[in-house]
């Protein structure tokens, strides 16, 4: 499947979004080696957007090098012995600084009071940014618990 554009998201993985915000955004060390950081993954404008500190690893590494891949997942539970169900990504990152408030949307969007207002002060401030990423490839994934 392909995406043009942020606004561009598959329907299927703007849906699983609605219901599901766990997520990796996978990023390359400056040697190429692929890391994993968990994240939150918030939709923007149809798009995926990862807010982290300006001087983390994984900013540092979108900085130098924009391939990311993201995979979303359908939650934290894996009891019930059904593996899990989601979506893996492949695109391009983009660091950038915010001017105004970011509005959290979709699953994950619930923060603890004041939590949101501190998170938009330091994005004023230029302390946090966002990883905006655009979608070339993505592909439906789903692993089976072991047996």
């Amino acid at each position: 499947m392909k995406s043009k554009s942020p606004e561009d998201l598959p329907a299927e993985v703007r849906e699983h979004l609605e219901r599901h915000s766990r997520s990796f955004l996978l990023t390359l060390r400056p040697d190429g080696s692929p890391t994993a950081h968990p994240m939150t993954a918030l939709v923007e404008e149809g798009g995926l957007v990862f807010n982290t500190y300006r001087k983390s690893a994984k900013a540092r590494n979108v900085e130098r090098d924009p391939r990311v891949g993201v995979v979303l997942l359908d939650g934290y539970d894996s009891a019930a012995g059904e593996g899990c169900r989601g979506y893996a990504l492949a695109g391009d990152g983009e660091v950038g600084r915010v001017e105004g408030p970011v509005e959290r949307q979709g699953a994950g969007a619930e923060v603890a009071p004041g939590q949101q207002e501190r998170v938009n002060e330091r994005l004023r401030e230029g302390k946090r940014i966002l990883i905006r990423t655009r979608v070339a490839t993505s592909r439906s994934i789903d692993v089976a618990e072991p047996s």
